[in-house]
């Protein structure tokens, strides 16, 4: 089974989180987490502590992130792994491959005009912001 990981990273007062915008397919031109594929004998957490760094200069050093659950697609064979944290103090962020940006909390995130994902990214973020504290 295909493993990927959907990284939410809050700022550090906990009103906006950290989002990408897609320059290549699929998803061109919309929004989503940050995230990738999690090697087939890496640990989850390990992957999602290299695509952050890697996607967006993020390293362990300002961000500690929680496991918090996992989406298994059994058609498409595929589980996204599902982690969350917030930075602490200032940090810059950098994005090579996607533009980055910090996006309030009150965005409707179930359009599928500017969000990827299907609806998805509505359903992980209000399940992030009622089982976790990064967003205060």
């Amino acid at each position: 089974m295909q493993r990927r990981n959907v990284i939410l990273i809050s700022s550090a007062d906990g009103n906006t989180m950290l989002m990408c915008k897609r320059r290549k397919s699929p998803d061109e031109g919309l929004f989503s987490f940050i995230g990738g594929s999690v090697e087939q004998e890496e640990d989850g957490t390990a992957a999602a502590y290299r695509i952050l760094e890697a996607e967006a200069g993020i390293s362990l050093k300002v961000v500690q992130l929680q496991h918090i659950m996992d989406i298994t697609y059994y058609q498409q064979d595929c589980c996204l792994e599902i982690y969350a944290g917030r930075i602490q103090g200032e940090t810059k962020v950098w994005g090579m491959e996607n533009e980055l940006l910090w996006m309030g909390l009150h965005e409707d995130f179930y359009n599928e005009e500017v969000f990827a994902g299907g609806g998805n990214i509505w359903y992980i973020t209000e399940y992030v912001k009622k089982a976790t504290d990064i967003f205060k």
